[in-house]
């Protein structure tokens, strides 16, 4: 069937894609620490997205991997993953802002 071939392939360049990814992984790792799948799960999305379909899933799986590709695609991610929190903090942060801004200038003009 062809998997005792392609399973050392598959491992070596998933281990290429998190070498070439390393401060981003181990920092997408830190920061979503409660849920380790999910930056496992951005491992996998990047690999399967990056296939080259040969033929049938059933027969060929996801395809043919592309590691080229593949690691630039678990880059993007993983900076997506780093980012986000910071950008939700940042949006947070502006509401309140803006909030407490809008309070004081409506008590300003009730005084």
């Amino acid at each position: 069937s062809g998997t005792s071939f392609s399973t050392p392939f598959v491992s070596g360049g998933i281990a290429i894609m998190i070498s070439k990814n390393k401060p981003l992984y181990d920092f997408a790792k830190t920061l979503y620490f409660w849920d380790k799948k999910i930056v496992v799960n951005a491992v996998k999305d990047a690999l399967e997205e990056s296939c080259y379909i040969k033929g049938k899933r059933n027969e060929w799986g996801a395809g043919i991997p592309i590691f080229s590709v593949a690691t630039e695609r678990l880059h993007w991610k993983l900076l997506l993953m780093v980012s986000l929190p910071f950008v939700v903090v940042l949006i947070a942060s502006s509401i309140a802002v803006f909030v407490m801004v809008y309070r004081r200038r409506k008590w300003y003009l009730s005084v």
